[in-house]
This record gives structure tokens, C-alpha cells and sequence, in this order.
């Protein structure tokens, strides 16, 4: 005979039935992570330095775990589509972001109505990547050093054009912390991309452009543009010989470090979080990969949640001050 009292346990008991094969379900998920493949989204296309750091991560990754890691450009926006398309994905580790110093730490500061919040909607899983931005000037351009080509522009204000990746990118604003801290007249020339703006600073339709060594170190060797200088506050050992642009009377504050590093959206379970972390610091220390990277001026990184989470912090703070102190607006 079924009593009131049974009929209570029945009716409570019942629906907590889904609720519990639910927790177990993600449990598992989460011990067996990863069970499918993994989406890696690159927010810049092919041919930029990020499309060659997530394709270089995919591929060790996909080794190590035994999971395909497939790399996918969404580009546009300065990387702010690929951003959004992550942040409102699921939390369950299965789509990552190939995050980078312009997505994570400048686009906050220029754009006020971003389809995300960078520092609520993501967390932090390692650092993969970072180099020094470099200055680079189109081969016919009569300049051998960075206090040459403030000269050539102080004495032809107005005349030079520098590209860059992008509004917003870390290329535009070095270009235009350039500008303000040599005190010199450019215009500012914004493209789909790296490569694009490689490619028209090749043909002269620009002269200068600051962007990363995997992006134009290939053509200075090939003896297609000039190479000035680095970005890092000392000479960078991926970069031997290279001088920094803080060796320039003027330019002794000039910093402008470009750097790639893995998120997921926020309420991802830790445990996710703490095996992709791990995932890139083996991949990073892995000799194959290091040695992939140092030919590009790369310097492999690999950390932990928390130390690159201060990472991107100090970064996210340190582009704030630079863009309010030059009044860039977009």
C-alpha cells in the first residue's frame, strides 16, 4: 500500500533523479576531458602571427591528448569577433580562445560597447607566447636606424604612412605611440591583417609598420624590407643584434610587447582549466615546439593559471594608461 508519507518521498525524490544524473554526467565529462575534439578559435586570419601560434599549439596539443584541436579563424574587429563568439560559447572546455594583447588588453580600453567583458566573461588558462613588436621600413626608405627615420619624418612631416594590423591593434598603437613620443606627423593606415599590410609596405604604398617577428622576419632575411628595432625594454636574445627602440634619445619608455595566450569562458570548471594549463606548458617546453618558435623571434611561454592571469593584468593596465595618456580614441 502506498501511504501519503511514500507518496511525498516519490514526489520529492523524482525530479532530483535528472538533476543527480546530471552532476554525474558532467563529472565524468570533466574526468575524461577531453572525450571530442576541441574547437581552438584564432581571432585573426590566416597569415597573422596569431594564426601561426594557434596552429602550432593545435597540433601539439592535439598530439598530447589525443583529441583533435581544430584551429578556426574568425576574424574581424581586431580580433573582437573571434572574442565574442567564445565568451557567450559553452563552459565546458570544448572551444578555446587563442587570446592575444590587442583582444585582452587593449580592445577594453578603445572600444566601449564590446559584445564581451574581457575581464569577467574569460579566464585565464597559460601564456603561449610573446616578442617584442619590431619596427619594420620599406627597403627604399633612406634610413638605417630608428633616430634616422625620426629624422626623415621631421623633415618630411606629413609624408609617411604607417600600417598596422588593424584599428586598435597593438601595431596601431605603437605607431602612434611612436608618433607622440618622437614627436613626428604620420598617418595612420589600418588593414584586414598582417599580412596585408606586409604586402603594401612591400609595394611602397606604406612605408613603416610595427609588427611581430614571425610577420616580417622572414622578408628582411629575403632582403625585401628593413629592420630597425625591437620593442622590449632590453635587447631581446630571439632577436641578436637588434637594438631596442628605448636605445633612442626620447624613446626611453618605448615598450610594446605582443603576446598569445589560451582562454576559456568563464565558469568553466577548474579542473578543465588546470588540465589545458598543463596541456600548454608541456607543449611549450617540448623541444620541437620551442625550437618552432625561436626561429620566429618567439619566446615559448607555459604557466599557470594564476601567474598569467597577473600576466594579462599588468598588460591590461599598462595599454589603459597608454591610450588615456595619448587620448587615442577610436
Amino acid at each position: 500500500m502506498i501511504t501519503r508519507r511514500k507518496l511525498l518521498l516519490y514526489g520529492v525524490a523524482a525530479p532530483a533523479v535528472p538533476w543527480i544524473a546530471g552532476v554525474r554526467r558532467a563529472h565524468a565529462d570533466t574526468e575524461t576531458y577531453p572525450n571530442r575534439a576541441v574547437r581552438l578559435v584564432i581571432p585573426f586570419p590566416p597569415g597573422a602571427g596569431a594564426d601561426f601560434i594557434g596552429r602550432t599549439l593545435g597540433r601539439k596539443l592535439s598530439q598530447d591528448l589525443g583529441q583533435s584541436f581544430v584551429p578556426e579563424n574568425r576574424d574581424g574587429a581586431n580580433g573582437s569577433i573571434g572574442a565574442a563568439f567564445v565568451a557567450k560559447s559553452a563552459a565546458d572546455g570544448y572551444t578555446l580562445l587563442l587570446g592575444t594583447s590587442a583582444t585582452m588588453a587593449v580592445n577594453p580600453h578603445l572600444y566601449p560597447s564590446l559584445p564581451y567583458r574581457v575581464r569577467q566573461d574569460f579566464v585565464a588558462v597559460s601564456l603561449v607566447a610573446s616578442t617584442p613588436n619590431v619596427l619594420y621600413v620599406n627597403k627604399d626608405l633612406p634610413v638605417n636606424s630608428v633616430a634616422d627615420l625620426i629624422g626623415y619624418a621631421r623633415k618630411n612631416p606629413g609624408k609617411l604612412n604607417f600600417g598596422s594590423p588593424g584599428n586598435g591593434s597593438v601595431g596601431d598603437l605603437s605607431g602612434e605611440m611612436f608618433k607622440l613620443m618622437a614627436k613626428v606627423d604620420m598617418t595612420h593606415v589600418p588593414f584586414r591583417g598582417s599580412a596585408p599590410a606586409m604586402t603594401a609596405m612591400m609595394a611602397g604604398q606604406i612605408q613603416l609598420m610595427f609588427d611581430s617577428p614571425v610577420v616580417g622576419m622572414p622578408h628582411v632575411k629575403a632582403g625585401q624590407i628593413k629592420v630597425l628595432a625591437c620593442s622590449a625594454s632590453k635587447p631581446s636574445p630571439m632577436l641578436p643584434g637588434l637594438p631596442t627602440m628605448s636605445q633612442t634619445p626620447g624613446l626611453e619608455d618605448f615598450v610594446a610587447i605582443l603576446w598569445y595566450g589560451v582562454f576559456v569562458p568563464r565558469g568553466t570548471p577548474d579542473a578543465v582549466v588546470q588540465t589545458l594549463s598543463r596541456a600548454v606548458q608541456h607543449a611549450m617546453a617540448s623541444e620541437d615546439v620551442k625550437q618552432e618558435l625561436l626561429k620566429q623571434g618567439m619566446e615559448p611561454g607555459g604557466d599557470s593559471p594564476g601567474d598569467f592571469e597577473k600576466y594579462w593584468g599588468a598588460d591590461y593596465e599598462h595599454w589603459g594608461n597608454v591610450i588615456k595618456v595619448a587620448n587615442i580614441k577610436m
